[in-house]
């Protein structure tokens, strides 16, 4: 359930949190944003596979470090030969205490 705020916040956490998941492997956040981010990581996974100068410049414009952008187009082919989706698990764990939010790890496979 994502529909809490505005559009600008929704655009601007998902690519907070796309960034650093690609830098640290795995986070920990709420279920709901684990499955929303998911959409996101796949795609950038894909235009790194894809790895041309548009794919380059879009995933560039979308993460904040261009060092991981870097990173990501060199190692992501030989990372996923042959996949094409599912790059992402999302794990379920023990709930938030103070507001008993649902929570999950979300990590690159």
């Amino acid at each position: 359930k994502l529909s809490g705020c505005s559009y600008e916040h929704r655009k601007t956490m998902m690519r907070n949190l796309t960034t650093q998941l690609i830098r640290w492997g795995r986070i920990k956040t709420t279920r709901a944003r684990a499955e929303a981010l998911q959409f996101f990581v796949d795609r950038m996974i894909l235009l790194a596979i894809r790895g041309d100068d548009l794919s380059r410049r879009e995933a560039g414009e979308w993460m904040y470090d261009e060092r991981l952008v870097d990173n990501l187009f060199k190692l992501a082919a030989d990372r996923y030969p042959e996949q094409r989706k599912d790059f992402t698990k999302v794990t379920r764990t023990m709930n938030r205490k103070g507001d008993w939010a649902e929570m999950a790890y979300i990590e690159l496979l």
